[in-house]
């Protein structure tokens, strides 16, 4: 190994993707001579250099549909990445280097079986007797046979691969090199795992940190756990999973009432009242009546204790309407009204950029029953579930039968507290509580919407948890941004060495 890579291993391996450029790397230097058991380079003036198409031949394989398969386990069946099945009969009658010649073009794999059956998505390799097969192998690894496969039409070409050029060794050589290979795969295997053991113990150690604060008993407890965590900010918070562990504690600290301090003079009660007044002017008596229902309803045990100024609520008592978009898929034009599903919400904004478009006259007959305007909330209720979305714009739009519509008070501003908590834990918490459907769709019935339980502050308190809230995050995306331009710099750092080890 060169010892520009042994002094930089643990750089080359820590960087985003870098145990598997580690790989490349160790295959590279392999195949060009620059690995052997005995130093750092073999002599190379007895390598044969050529290309690939004066050494190897790629040969077509034979179509074997997945029903004529016997799957008895004589003979692998391959595709054109790896093995898809087995048969009893076999159209390559020695070990081959199986590529990718559709799908996945470009892709290698080897079969040290003594034969198998290569299907026509992909080509078959039997290497000359002067190439050890594992040698072929790894040389095939890295000639980037992928890359060639990604044009217009994706596809491996022969004629493509034929003109690379490869330098060949003596055979004796080829077999040190594949056990020089294969003790540096297994360095890799082993740093690979050691990551994964530490991000496991770090991922416990951030879960547990958090767990403390949003279980903490009192106020002392609370203090005591924020400073333990304080103490080992910069040592926690290394990685994107551990940043957005952070944000959900930190929702899930607002919705609790532990990040800004409760006043005496405030009340909940006072918010219900202003919606409840609001409600009665906008619904019809038989809608009211349901709708009062609904909102007097506790639906199940509230799964933690607030301060003396809150109340739990259902989500019916904070809104005028509960209602989804159409359930008819209706007919699509180039020139039109905006018309929004699922894909179209990021939980942050309503994008108008890739939806589809529907007649006007459809818009208005859909809008009869469902208007979403600025202030109301949309929620992802078919596929994906939650991600709750304030609607932020005046453009005009209908709604799919995948998006639920909060219809929210207009004379009391609730959408930014409301979104908080339907984007917290306790929120998520819910939607699987009363998620329906099979292992493939999950959805939220829209009758079962009314069910979530909201804890409410007075509005002075919601608006000032809100903008906690709201800075808290900021400090996060910045946090998450540093991280990235270290990652960046990181990769750049061990791609300069790669490419300063192969030159």
């Amino acid at each position: 190994m060169t010892a520009l890579v042994t002094k930089h291993i643990e750089l080359l391996s820590g960087a985003p993707g870098g145990v598997d450029k580690l790989r490349m790397l160790f295959r590279q230097l392999a195949v060009t001579g620059q690995i052997s058991n005995d130093g750092d380079s073999s002599a190379k003036s007895d390598w044969r250099r050529t290309t690939f198409g004066q050494v190897f031949s790629l040969e077509y394989g034979d179509n074997l549909p997945a029903p004529k398969r016997s799957g008895t386990g004589e003979f692998p069946v391959y595709g054109s990445n790896g093995v898809v099945g087995s048969h009893n009969e076999c159209c390559v009658s020695a070990p081959c280097i199986v590529v990718g010649r559709k799908g996945s073009a470009g892709a290698v794999n080897i079969c040290e079986h003594e034969g198998c059956w290569v299907t026509d998505v992909a080509y078959s390799c039997v290497p000359p007797d002067d190439v050890a097969l594992r040698f072929a192998f790894v040389l095939f690894q890295t000639l980037g046979l992928d890359e060639l496969g990604k044009g217009i039409k994706p596809g491996l070409s022969r004629s493509e691969a034929y003109a690379l050029p490869v330098s060949i060794p003596p055979l004796a050589e080829q077999h040190r090199i594949v056990a020089k290979v294969d003790e540096l795969m297994a360095l890799c295997d082993r740093l690979e795992a050691e990551q994964a053991d530490a991000e496991a113990a770090h991922a416990k150690l951030v879960e547990a940190l958090l767990a403390s604060l949003t279980q903490a008993r009192d106020a002392a407890d609370f203090r005591a756990s924020w400073q333990q965590l304080a103490e080992h900010f910069h040592t926690l918070f290394t990685t994107e999973a551990s940043v957005e562990a952070l944000k959900a504690c930190i929702r899930e600290l607002g919705v609790k009432g532990r990040l800004v301090e409760q006043l005496p003079d405030e009340a909940s009660q006072v918010v219900l009242e202003l919606v409840a007044a609001e409600r009665v002017a906008a619904l019809s008596q038989t809608k009211l009546t349901k709708h009062n229902e609904q909102a007097n309803t506790v639906h199940w045990a509230c799964p933690f204790s607030l301060p003396r100024t809150w109340c739990w609520v259902s989500l019916s008592a904070l809104t005028l309407q509960i209602t989804d978009g159409t359930h008819h898929t209706p007919t699509y034009v180039e020139q039109g009204v905006p018309f929004i599903s699922v894909k179209d919400l990021d939980g942050r904004t309503v994008s108008f950029a890739d939806c589809r478009l529907i007649p006007e006259a459809e818009h208005r007959e859909i809008n009869t029953r469902c208007n979403p305007e600025r202030g109301d909330i949309l929620l992802c209720r078919i596929g994906t579930l939650g991600r709750p979305t304030v609607v932020d714009t005046d453009q005009r739009f209908s709604l799919f039968v995948s998006v639920g519509l909060l219809k929210l008070p207009k004379r009391v501003d609730l959408s930014a507290y409301l979104h908080l908590v339907l984007s917290s834990p306790l929120g998520y918490q819910q939607y699987q509580r009363i998620k329906a459907g099979g292992s493939h769709t999950n959805k939220l019935n829209l009758g079962d919407l009314p069910k979530i339980m909201i804890p409410v502050p007075p509005l002075e308190e919601q608006r000032r948890i809100v903008a906690k809230v709201d800075e808290l995050l900021t400090l996060c995306d910045q946090l998450s941004l540093g991280l990235n331009r270290v990652g960046q710099h990181h990769e750049r750092l061990a791609s300069l060495l790669v490419d300063q080890a192969v030159a």
